[in-house]
């Protein structure tokens, strides 16, 4: 009985890990990709120094680590989140906000007259 399997029976409810000698890299094959993509990669990858698959996989792990939400506002308020946030106080108003009077519908200058 080897030691895998010895292991695996003193712990039945314990998920063998491979060892790093025995870890499997996953593949991914993607079909019909247009050839200037192809074409860009290579030349992207030249810039770098890198193989196309190289710079495919950095491609990848920059786009599936950022934040999902890539809107402007998510990204300031990712930015200030790693430096601490930011405080800032909203002066107290002097007047009550105006409201706006929507009674008669914006005219065009021609009606104006």
């Amino acid at each position: 009985m080897g030691a895998a399997t010895r292991d695996a029976a003193a712990a039945p409810n314990r998920v063998p890990v491979p060892s790093t000698k025995q870890a499997r890299v996953a593949r991914i094959t993607i079909r019909n990709l247009d050839t200037s993509l192809l074409e860009e990669l290579a030349v992207r990858a030249s810039c770098t120094g890198r193989t196309p698959a190289e710079e495919a996989r950095t491609i990848l792990r920059h786009a599936l680590t950022r934040p999902l939400h890539d809107e402007l506002g998510h990204r300031l308020h990712f930015m200030f989140a790693r430096l601490g946030g930011v405080e800032l106080e909203l002066p107290a108003r002097a007047t009550p906000p105006r409201v706006p009077e929507l009674a008669d519908p914006p005219r065009l200058p021609e009606q104006m007259a």
